[in-house]
């Protein structure tokens, strides 16, 4: 979900909003806000846009927390999600309650623009506009100076305003500085493609910055490696379906996940990579397979023998695959007894399958980090 973007506020609360790449062969016809009062998830929806004859592209939460305003005026102005994201695009506010999450997860986009030529501020402003931190150097004792720092950020340098030197100031940066991820913005009056491709750089586009490719460039920029649901080779055969997960966490406490059927698979998708999550903090994880029918009698029931039972679900809300609702006061119809106060409920927007396995990687790994949370954490 390297496309989200958030502002912190000095009152605890965050604007949020996404960076999209422009729109090509489809047109955008709509879209779905969160409501105030809605809890959003890291990583997990927080708004969608409608897209003629395609489904909806998610834009996902960069915080977890409650909704408390909207841009309504998204309805109207659509076109604010690519014209100015970072201002008038701007998609909610939200109120955050896991602040580490953005000290974990969350750096700021940091570009060096190397330019030396009139085009140097209008770059500058659209690089900030689109979320950046930008440095601006002029010559190349500048920026022997600016590679000094180099961490979390991309060098993006201007070709025509340094002709035919361009080429060894690319040699210079991946001299000083090798980790660093260069885009080269080309233009005719430069050095031409091939003199730049000697050097390792990691882009070289003409004129992005006059329509709209430098959205896209910058999400390839700063995008870390995706996560892919695990898959272990069982030679044909079907994964093993869970039931539960348990561990005993830090405090003490024994949690358990309990599983409606089909949900989690031992070596794939969301049941591997909770497991997986939980093995890498070291937690004791005792493993039940099969399928559980989830009776209110049942819920209870196993209630009683855990300090804290947690109910994955994928039920309809009406909102976007992959949203989550949590709920530490569910209802089953019936008197909880011993197990007053014990359950909350998971509810997991479903698939167009009314499963969670075409989710993608990215939103499975997310809804497996804060079920982990949760396991964890109580």
């Amino acid at each position: 979900w390297e496309e989200a973007w958030l502002r912190q506020e000095i009152d605890g609360w965050a604007c949020v909003g996404a960076v999209l790449p422009p729109l090509r062969g489809v047109s955008a016809t709509g879209i779905r806000l969160p409501k105030i009062g809605e809890v959003v998830y890291q990583g997990l929806p927080l708004a969608g846009v409608m897209l003629s004859g395609k489904p909806p592209l998610v834009i996902p939460s960069p915080v977890t927390g409650v909704v408390v305003a909207v841009n309504e005026h998204l309805n109207e102005r659509l076109d604010w999600l690519w014209s100015d994201p970072c201002g008038e695009g701007c998609v909610a506010c939200v109120s955050v309650t896991r602040h580490e999450e953005i000290q974990q997860n969350c750096r700021p986009r940091r570009v060096l623009l190397v330019n030396a030529g009139p085009t140097a501020e209008e770059q500058a402003q659209k690089l900030t506009a689109l979320g950046c931190q930008v440095q601006r150097v002029a010559d190349r004792d500048a920026l022997a100076a600016a590679l000094a720092d180099t961490q979390d950020r991309a060098v993006f340098l201007d070709a025509a305003s340094f002709g035919d030197a361009g080429p060894a100031l690319a040699a210079m940066i991946n001299e000083r500085a090798p980790s660093v991820r260069i885009v080269v913005v080309g233009a005719p009056a430069g050095a031409p493609e091939p003199a730049y491709r000697k050097h390792k750089i990691f882009y070289y586009a003409v004129e992005p910055f006059s329509d709209n490719e430098i959205a896209e460039i910058l999400n390839a920029v700063f995008q870390t490696r995706e996560v892919h649901p695990p898959k272990a080779d069982r030679g044909g055969e079907p994964s093993e379906p869970i039931s539960s997960i348990a561990i005993t966490n830090r405090n003490g406490h024994k949690v358990q996940l309990l599983s409606a059927p089909g949900l989690l698979w031992r070596n794939e998708g969301l049941g591997c990579m909770i497991t997986q999550r939980l093995l890498a903090r070291m937690f004791p994880v005792v493993i039940t397979p099969g399928e559980a029918y989830l009776t209110p009698g049942n819920i209870l029931s196993t209630a009683t023998t855990v300090d804290r039972l947690m109910v994955l679900l994928a039920k309809d809300s009406g909102l976007l695959p992959g949203s989550l609702v949590r709920n530490t006061k569910p209802d089953f119809g019936v008197e909880p007894g011993e197990a007053a106060g014990k359950v909350t409920t998971m509810a997991v927007q479903p698939d167009d399958l009314g499963g969670l396995a075409c989710l993608d990687s990215r939103t499975l790994a997310a809804l497996a980090d804060h079920i982990v949370w949760d396991m964890a954490s109580y």
